[in-house]
């Protein structure tokens, strides 16, 4: 861990291989397996090629758009949909106090 003592900057090395999201296409993984999965379901509702290709080319769209705003998005809803529901005191009804 080198320092610099002229500013006090500290310095952590970093492996990018740690960080980097695993795309195909640009995309990643799980939204790519995500868009043949509603490729093959349109294609066996539908029973016609050509709206698969044009459902799996939209989704591949919509895909790479969402791994370019956020790659970490589909973890992110996974580990939510996770999760407990937290408790909101919103909710509740206020008591009725009466002060005397």
């Amino acid at each position: 861990m080198p320092t610099n003592s002229a500013d006090n900057i500290r310095r952590n090395q970093v492996y990018k291989a740690m960080h980097k999201p695993l795309l195909l296409f640009g995309i990643e993984r799980t939204l790519f397996v995500y868009c043949i999965g509603f490729t093959y379901m349109m294609h066996y509702c539908t029973n016609n090629i050509i709206v698969a290709v044009v459902s799996f080319i939209a989704s591949l769209v919509v895909a790479y758009y969402i791994t370019q705003k956020d790659p970490a998005v589909v973890i992110v809803l996974q580990r939510a949909s996770q999760s407990k529901a937290v408790y909101d005191a919103a909710k509740e009804r206020m008591p009725r106090v009466e002060i005397l």
